[in-house]
């Protein structure tokens, strides 16, 4: 376990530099929107590869305690074999609840991608997708649920106001997309918790959530008439 004040330093330094920017990031001001940075590498991409890689090392030497205060071990490749398709199915099956009630209502859908116009723009824009998963994965899923529940002392009672903090927060992030998106990622991001904290680690729900997202890319570019 890391001591309380670093762990405490580690958390404010995130939380105010990565975790609240994003709440402030309004509708877009027009009907599309630049998902992987439309296919350019960034400084930016590629500091959140760092701090993704850094969050889950950190994690790899932490052992994993059930509710009792016991270490739980895992089944690495079975939980991520059982896991990864449960949370895909599920986040899939949100996302076409969400799709199929901003229809019902009229609701305006998310913006449309901006899309890569050569094959290197696809490799460099999947590549910053993967990142891009893997950072969210590392924070919202990882670090910032797990932090917050050491920083209450693991009280029981707290536990389930400090998940449910960071999934509104992860949710809230998605408000320029539209209210349905942030509904589905509130799911969305319920449902990869619960796949990160039943695997052990954030493999499953990253392979997942990635899937997930390159799924609606080519949903989008294809039937956006591409």
């Amino acid at each position: 376990m890391m001591k309380t004040k670093y762990l405490f330093l580690e958390f404010s330094i995130i939380f105010i530099f990565l975790v609240i920017p994003p709440l402030f990031q309004g509708p877009t001001d027009g009907n599309s929107v630049n998902i992987a940075n439309g296919g350019r590498f960034s400084l930016m991409i590629a500091v959140q590869g760092l701090i993704s890689a850094a969050l889950i090392c950190q994690d790899s030497r932490t052992p994993f305690l059930d509710e009792s205060g016991r270490v739980r071990k895992f089944s690495t490749g079975l939980s991520f074999l059982i896991w990864t398709p449960i949370s895909l199915g599920l986040a899939m099956l949100s996302q076409a609840a969400f799709t199929g009630l901003s229809m019902l209502t009229g609701t305006e859908g998310s913006p449309i991608p901006v899309f890569p116009e050569s094959p290197g723009q696809w490799t460099v824009y999947f590549l910053n997708l993967s990142i891009g998963v893997l950072f969210e994965e590392a924070i919202y899923r990882l670090f910032l649920p797990d932090a917050l529940v050491s920083l209450t002392g693991g009280r029981k009672k707290l536990r389930i106001p400090c998940e449910a903090a960071c999934i509104a927060i992860f949710a809230l992030s998605h408000r320029y997309m539209g209210i349905m998106a942030v509904m589905n990622a509130a799911v969305c991001g319920t449902i990869f918790r619960i796949a990160r904290i039943r695997s052990g680690r954030i493999w499953a729900p990253t392979a997942a959530h990635l899937i997930y997202n390159a799924f609606q890319t080519f949903a989008l570019y294809f039937l956006g008439g591409r």
